[in-house]
């Protein structure tokens, strides 16, 4: 199949990446250094609507609009957020490249097939990059020159090589990625367009402007090879996001959360894998990072489950004082079973729903709070079950650290033996037995516990004696109460 580039462009990559998703922003601008100039280097939606524009002076800027929030330009920072975009980009093709400051691009040829067609992969990049809140733009030609090119210009898509002239033609050479030398020569040349520039002869061209010109001509139009150096995601997943001011409360934090947990969800996409571990680190100003950690019953690549665990698990969370960035790390993917659609309801299906419901119970109350029940073998109401916490990090079962950590027998009823009556649960400290009630059935006698040993709250286990009886009240409830046999129970 021959080869076809997307370029994904962000201009505003930057202001895009610390923004939150409120619609009332204020007016924004980062601001680029030129020695003793200051120029905007790009604006946000709000201060655009004012009239701030790329390349304007800062004090243009401010005499428009007098409440502009003026933010340094960091290279660096933008660098970052560019690799977090290709992290989130790497789900549609593993044949990525990055294209500095604020461009990618992904070779879509063999993708197509996957999406079903360029209209649909395009449909899907649009609406996903919307909802993550980046303002961009795309450009689809044979050749990733082209490509870039034609995102930063807002031309429509070539897909074959024979239209690629003819779609570049009418582009000023200015519009080019020559070097300003080489345009100053095309200008006093008088050479004011693409079509100008590809009528003139190779060879003429190379001695006049020089062979840098003509070779990227050459790979600009697909006469000559462009190799593109390919992006390889890092084995663990480790993203930290700045944010633009500081936020006070946790339900400001869902949209940056989102950005993060939908990139580590493409991650999982593409390298077909899930996890059962996140780690989330606030970081706070004059206070020490608050951690959290979301943890699962079973390995997951949904990003929209994990992202609701994580939202979930930090309207918990009480912070010491404002939030200032975002951690969110993954040590280890693990292999998932990842369910198909079919015309029949298979078991596990439902076994899954039941995870989903004990993780999001798990992370609305904490890990603590939802737990197994463990049969032990002991005829004393008090030691016969224990609480069974699951630590999906070490992929068994352990005891809740809140009860002894003595070890759990794998304990296993057969299906034909006779077991009484029981309540669910019983009352702590027992309590005394209220008047008017009706004895239905009993006694069952228990003696046991002259070996000692520790109830499930991890108290020494008393030597019972004891008659139970299964009683009723006027209003029909039932009640398991018993009979002391002697003075020492």
């Amino acid at each position: 199949m021959p080869a076809l580039w997307l370029c994904i462009s962000v201009p505003t990559l930057l202001l895009d990446s610390l923004a939150g998703d409120a619609a009332d922003q204020p007016p924004q601008a980062l601001v680029a250094h030129h020695g003793p100039r200051r120029s905007v280097h790009s604006a946000n939606a709000a201060a655009r609507r004012e009239g701030v524009r790329t390349g304007q002076a800062v004090n243009t800027a401010l005499a428009r609009v007098p409440s502009l929030q003026l933010i340094a330009h960091d290279p660096e920072h933008e660098a970052h957020c560019l690799e977090r975009l290709a992290l989130w980009a790497w789900q549609f093709s593993s044949q990525l490249s990055l294209a500095p400051p604020t461009a990618l691009l992904l070779e879509i040829g063999a993708s197509l097939k996957l999406f079903g067609s360029l209209q649909q992969l395009q449909a899907t990049l649009h609406t996903e990059l919307d909802a993550l809140g980046y303002r961009h733009r795309c450009g689809v030609a044979p050749t990733p020159s082209a490509a870039r090119l034609i995102a930063r210009q807002g031309l429509q898509p070539v897909c074959h090589a024979p239209q690629l002239d003819a779609a570049l033609a009418p582009l000023p050479v200015q519009q080019l990625d020559l070097d300003s030398r080489t345009l100053r020569a095309l200008q006093q040349c008088g050479i004011r367009t693409a079509q100008a520039l590809f009528a003139l002869p190779r060879d003429a061209l190379a001695r006049r402007f020089g062979p840098d010109c003509s070779n990227y001509l050459d790979r600009l139009r697909g006469l000559a090879p462009d190799p593109q150096p390919l992006y390889t995601p890092p084995e663990q997943f480790d993203q930290r996001l700045e944010l633009l001011q500081e936020v006070e409360n946790t339900s400001a934090l869902s949209f940056p959360l989102k950005r993060l947990v939908e990139t580590l969800g493409a991650q999982l996409i593409s390298r077909d894998s899930g996890t059962s571990e996140l780690a989330l680190t606030l970081g706070h100003a004059r206070a020490a990072d608050s951690e959290m950690s979301v943890r699962l019953i079973e390995a997951s690549g949904s990003a929209s489950h994990l992202l609701h665990l994580a939202r979930t698990q930090l309207e918990r969370l009480q912070l010491p004082e404002p939030v200032r960035s975002l951690r969110l790390r993954c040590e280890r993917f693990e292999t998932v079973a990842r369910d198909a659609d079919d015309l029949f309801q298979t078991p596990g299906r439902a076994a899954g729903e039941r995870r989903n419901t004990v993780e999001h119970l798990r992370a609305r109350l904490g890990e603590s709070a939802v737990y197994q029940l463990e049969v032990r073998d002991d005829h004393r109401p008090e030691c016969a079950w224990r609480a069974h916490l699951h630590d999906p990090t070490r992929r068994t079962s352990q005891t809740n650290s809140r009860l002894p950590q003595d070890r759990l027998p794998q304990h296993r009823l057969p299906q034909d033996y006779p077991s009484p009556a029981r309540p669910l649960w019983l009352i702590d400290p027992p309590k005394p037995m209220p008047h008017g009630l009706s004895i239905e059935s009993g006694p069952e006698r228990l003696e046991s516990g002259w070996w000692g040993g520790q109830c499930n709250d991890g108290r020494d286990a008393p030597d019972m004696r004891r008659d139970y009886y299964i009683a009723r009240d006027r209003n029909g409830l039932r009640y398991w109460v018993f009979q002391r046999r002697d003075a020492t129970d």
